[in-house]
């Protein structure tokens, strides 16, 4: 009975009605968003809002969100289903944290990212069960993805040291330049890339539980903007999710909505798959959740087919047997790389990787060099 969920056509592309019938989710699965925050006053946010475990990864108190696309991410995972109200997420109910690693203006640093995957990292060594983690950001870096390159850089030591627990799926964005994931760009885009860098957290190998996500327009093609070659795709145009309340835009019969389109929105489809397969499969590891994902969807999300899949498959994966001598990360480097910011000392940047309805929301950072 959700308010306006007749204008989510992305829940209805995905099958969630089936899936409900299934499950709705737990509060004892949670899912950690790196983003720009949540903000816990979203009346379909507030009750799936774990705001014991919130953090802020810039220096500041609070994890509340200043700029919107976290809040906006964290509805589609989450948003409260079936209360009358705004919309539903993929969960109703799921415990959502906030790690906040962009600033106001949708910006962080790649130190910012890097502490706030060594926190829920910590999390989960505390026993928190944490389920997924959503990276709806971007970076464009001259760093061919090889193991030798790879395990110097700390960005992805700390992203191996998170995907070595095998507990949470990553789930990143694809990006939103219509170039490939993987492969070198074969054109400059002004003050966000130039040519032959990759698209990074997408681009990471040697990660066994990592989920990159394209995104789809409303016919099922993938979206003109989009990055392709991800892992899986899901809707990503048009999509109606929570934003910053009592906010100047979209103020729906007193929750704030707002409808934008990006991989930024795709990604989050995916984390809350996963955190919605956990809350009947409380067993799973990450790689179990991530194939169930992959192999009972095929290339767009589905589901009912992922929450239903059967197929065996076996606890940890060994696709990247060379990368298990990156011989871990170290609180040394993570200071070091965030202070240096790159090997040439330029600053180095992530941001949130969607589209406002007009114009580009999210202006890139200064990318890393080196």
């Amino acid at each position: 009975d959700d308010t306006f969920f007749n204008q989510c056509w992305g829940l209805k592309f995905i099958n969630a009605p089936a899936a409900w019938d299934i499950t709705t989710g737990s509060s004892d699965v949670y899912v950690a968003v790196i983003d720009s925050g949540i903000d816990d006053t979203n009346p379909d946010l507030t009750p799936n809002i774990a705001s014991e475990y919130g953090t802020n990864t810039q220096g500041g108190s609070s994890a509340k969100d200043d700029y919107g696309h976290g809040t906006y991410v964290a509805g589609i995972i989450g948003a409260a289903g079936n209360n009358d109200r705004g919309i539903a997420g993929v969960n109703w109910n799921v415990g959502l944290i906030s790690v906040k690693a962009l600033n106001s203006k949708g910006e962080g640093s790649l130190g910012d990212v890097i502490s706030a995957m060594n926190y829920v990292t910590s999390l989960i060594q505390q026993g928190v069960n944490i389920k997924a983690v959503n990276l709806s950001l971007e970076t464009y870096i001259p760093a061919v993805p090889t193991h030798d390159n790879l395990v110097q850089m700390p960005l992805w030591r700390a992203f191996k040291d998170f995907d070595s627990l095998n507990k949470a799926v990553i789930v990143c964005a694809a990006g939103n330049y219509s170039v490939t994931v993987g492969e070198p760009t074969t054109r400059s885009e002004k003050d966000v890339f130039g040519i032959g860098e990759y698209v990074y957290p997408a681009s990471f190998q040697g990660l066994d539980n990592l989920i990159s996500v394209s995104a789809l327009d409303t016919d099922g093609t993938i979206a003109d903007f989009s990055n392709k070659g991800a892992s899986i795709s899901a809707p990503g145009v048009s999509i109606l999710s929570t934003w910053l309340q009592n906010s100047v835009v979209d103020f729906f019969g007193g929750t704030s909505l707002r409808a934008i389109r990006g991989t930024s929105m795709a990604a989050p489809h995916v984390a809350g798959a996963a955190a919605l397969l956990a809350s009947i499969r409380p067993d799973y590891s990450a790689y179990q959740l991530k194939r169930a994902i992959l192999d009972g969807s095929g290339s767009t999300l589905d589901l009912p087919a992922v929450l239903t899949y059967q197929a065996a498959v076996p606890d940890t994966s060994t696709e990247w047997p060379d990368y298990s001598d990156y011989n871990g990360y170290t609180p040394q480097e993570q200071t070091y790389y965030r202070d240096d910011g790159g090997s040439d000392g330029g600053s180095s940047g992530c941001n949130g990787a969607g589209f406002g309805l007009y114009a580009i929301l999210f202006v890139l950072a200064k990318k890393l060099i080196g």
